[in-house]
C-alpha cells in the first residue's frame, strides 16, 4: 500500500502548519482601549480552541480532504463547537460554485438517535401525533455523521436534514426535518450572515464546488502493483520449488514421496537406474523483469505524486547529511503550498 504513506506525509505537511486566531487593533492611537480588548480576544480565542480540540480535529479535516478531495468544518452552536462533514453528506445548492458563502441552500444529512430527534421536537412545540411520526427510516446506506450516535443502533436512529438558506434581508435560516416531519420550524439567527461552515479542498476542480484528492488518480497503479505481486506470487508457487516425479506403479509407498526424511521403496527384481523412476523437476527461474516492473510502477508514481523516498526522508544517512536532506524534504513540500494556503 503505497498510498497510505503519500496521504499520511501530505496530511502531515498540510496540518502542521501551526496555526491560532490573533487580534491585534488596526489604529491604536485611534480607540484607546483597544489594544486591551484584543488581548482579551486573544485569550478567549486560545481557550476556545484548546476546549474544542482544534489542533485534533483540523487534522481529521486535512486527512478526509487529502482522501476525498474536499471536508468541511460544521460549527453547530454558540460555543463554536464544530464536527466535520463528509462531502457525501453535504449538499450544495449550486456545484459549481466554489464559494461556499455564495450558495442559495446547503443542506447537510446525518443520522441521529430518534430519542434525541424527538426531543427537540418536543422543545420546539411540535403536536405528539407529528412526534409519533418520528420513527427509523433503516437507511443505512446514507454514510453521514453524527454528533450523539457512537452507542446507538441503527434501528433507533433516523436520518435527519438541516437546511440552511439566506434569506432576503441577509441573515440565515435554519429548518430541521425527517422523513415524515419538520421537526423545527424555520428560524433566523439575527446577526449570523454567513454560514458556519468552513470548506477546503484539496485540488480545486475547474467549474466544480468539489476538490480532488490524492487517492483517486493512484487507485490504477495500486491496483496494477498488487496485481504483478500476486502473478509473482502464484509464479513463485508453481515454479520456485523442486517437484518430485516418478512412475507411480513401481513404488510400493507412492504416498511418502512428499514427506520429508521418509525412504521411497521400488518394487522390482532388478536395479534399474533410480533416476529412471524417482527423480526431481529443478525449478523454474523466474523472469526480474516482473518485480522491476513493479519497483519502478510504485516508485515513479510516488515520485511523481511527490512522495517519493527523497521526500519521505527515505534516505542512506550515510551517502547524504542531514542538511541536505531536510533541503530535499523542503523543496518537495513547495507544490503543497496551494494546498497550505487554502487550509489557511
Amino acid at each position: 500500500n503505497f498510498i497510505q504513506p503519500t496521504v499520511e506525509y501530505k496530511t502531515a505537511m498540510v496540518a502542521m502548519q501551526n496555526l491560532s486566531i490573533y487580534y491585534s487593533p488596526l489604529d491604536p492611537t485611534a480607540f484607546p482601549g483597544s489594544e486591551e480588548v484584543c488581548r482579551s480576544l486573544n485569550l478567549y480565542a486560545a481557550k476556545q480552541w484548546e476546549h474544542n480540540k482544534m489542533d485534533s480535529l483540523l487534522w481529521d479535516a486535512v486527512r478526509e480532504a487529502c482522501i476525498a478531495g474536499d471536508s468541511y468544518l460544521f460549527f453547530y452552536d454558540s460555543r463554536q463547537h464544530a464536527q466535520i462533514v463528509s462531502n457525501t453528506s453535504l449538499y450544495l445548492a449550486d456545484e459549481t460554485q466554489r464559494d461556499i458563502q455564495k450558495q442559495r441552500y446547503i443542506i447537510i444529512a446525518e443520522r441521529r438517535p430518534i430519542e434525541e430527534v424527538r426531543r427537540e421536537a418536543r422543545a420546539n412545540g411540535i403536536k405528539k401525533e407529528d412526534i409519533d411520526l418520528i420513527l427509523s427510516d433503516g437507511d443505512t446506506d446514507t454514510v453521514v455523521s453524527s454528533r450523539n450516535a457512537d452507542d446507538s443502533s441503527a434501528d433507533d436512529m433516523c436520518t435527519c436534514i438541516l437546511h440552511m438558506r439566506r434569506g432576503e434581508d441577509g441573515f440565515i435560516y435554519f429548518t430541521r426535518s425527517v422523513r415524515n416531519v419538520i421537526y423545527q420550524p424555520e428560524q433566523c439567527l439575527k446577526g449570523l450572515r454567513l454560514y458556519p461552515i468552513a470548506s477546503f479542498a484539496w485540488l480545486p476542480k475547474k467549474g466544480s464546488a468539489r476538490g480532488v484528492g490524492e487517492v483517486v488518480p493512484l487507485i490504477q497503479n495500486q491496483i496494477e502493483v498488487n496485481r504483478l505481486i500476486a502473478r509473482r506470487l502464484i509464479s513463485a508457487k508453481l515454479n520456485a520449488f523442486a517437484k518430485p516425479v516418478y512412475v507411480e506403479n513401481m513404488l510400493e509407498n507412492p504416498e511418502d514421496a512428499e514427506n520429508v526424511g521418509r525412504a521411497i521403496r521400488i518394487k522390482t527384481g532388478s536395479v534399474p537406474p533410480v533416476n529412471d523412476i524417482f527423480t526431481y523437476v529443478s525449478p523454474a527461474p523466474m523472469s526480474g523483469e516482473a518485480a522491476a516492473l513493479q519497483n519502478e510502477l510504485i516508485s515513479k508514481t510516488q515520485e511523481l505524486s511527490g512522495a517519493g523516498d527523497a521526500a519521505l526522508g527515505m534516505i542512506n544517512p550515510e551517502k547524504a547529511s542531514g542538511a541536505a536532506i531536510l533541503a530535499v524534504q523542503d523543496q518537495s513540500a513547495i507544490p503543497l503550498n496551494g494546498q497550505i494556503a487554502a487550509y489557511k
